[in-house]
C-alpha cells in the first residue's frame, strides 16, 4: 500500500514538474523571440544595405558628381547617367529578387518597403536615361520607400536609418 502510494506521488509530482517546466519554457521562447526579433530586423537591415552597396556604385558616383562643385562637363556627367542607369537598374533587379525573411509583424512591413524600393530604382534607371536627365520623381519614390524603412526600424526599438545614405 505504502509503495502504491508512493508511487502515485511521485507520479503526480513528475507531471506537475513537466507542466510547470514546459510552461516557463515557453515563457523563455516568447521573450527570446522579443529580445531576437530587433537583432533580426537589423541584420536584415544590414544585409539589405550590402545588397544595394554591392551593385550601385555607379549610381552613387553619379549622384556624388551632378552634387559636386564644381561640376564634371555635360558629356562626363552623361556618362555617368549612363552607368548609373545601368546600376540603378541592377539593384532594382536584385531587390526585386530578395526574399524577406520572416521577421515577425514587420515582415509584411518589409516586403512592400523593398518592393517600393525595387521600384523607384528602376525609375531612376529610367530617368537617367532620359534627355534631359530629371530624376525628381524617382528621388522622391527613393525618399518615401527609405521612409518606410525608417519607421519599420523605429518600430522595433531601432534608430531610424535613411538607407539610401548608408548605401551610397
Amino acid at each position: 500500500m505504502k509503495k502504491t502510494l508512493i508511487t502515485m506521488l511521485m507520479l503526480v509530482l513528475a507531471v506537475a514538474l513537466a507542466a510547470c517546466s514546459s510552461s516557463s519554457s515557453d515563457s523563455d521562447k516568447k521573450e527570446g523571440s522579443k529580445k531576437t526579433s530587433s537583432e533580426d530586423v537589423l541584420n536584415y537591415y544590414m544585409d539589405l544595405v550590402s545588397t544595394i552597396s554591392d551593385k550601385n556604385a555607379d549610381y552613387s558616383a553619379y549622384v556624388s558628381a551632378s552634387t559636386a562643385d564644381p561640376k564634371p562637363s555635360d558629356k562626363e556627367l552623361a556618362d555617368l547617367a549612363k552607368n548609373a542607369s545601368t546600376s540603378a537598374q541592377a539593384v532594382s533587379d536584385a531587390l526585386a529578387d530578395e526574399k524577406v525573411p520572416d521577421l515577425g509583424k514587420s515582415t509584411d512591413d518589409f516586403k512592400k518597403a523593398v518592393s517600393d524600393l525595387s521600384a523607384a530604382y528602376a525609375d531612376e534607371a529610367t530617368a537617367l536615361k532620359q534627355t534631359p536627365v530629371d530624376t525628381t520623381k524617382a528621388d522622391e519614390n527613393l525618399q518615401k520607400a527609405s521612409a518606410e524603412i525608417s519607421k519599420i526600424l523605429e518600430d522595433n526599438g531601432l534608430a531610424g536609418s535613411d538607407i539610401l545614405t548608408d548605401t551610397m
